[in-house]
């Protein structure tokens, strides 16, 4: 896994125009649902967008 640099927190935690929207998911360790992960995460994020439209 990749470390967020300083810059990239301190973006991520700046004060956002609206909306602004946050996903909570479960995830799974085990195979073979982690390997879903992903596509799971890339649908819902789809979803989301489509929604705000």
């Amino acid at each position: 896994m990749r470390q967020v640099a300083n810059n990239e927190l301190v973006n991520l935690l700046a004060a956002n125009q609206p909306p602004c929207i946050s996903r909570y998911r479960t995830t799974h360790r085990a195979h073979p649902e982690n390997q879903q992960g992903s596509i799971r995460f890339r649908n819902l994020i789809r979803q989301m967008e489509e929604s705000l439209l």
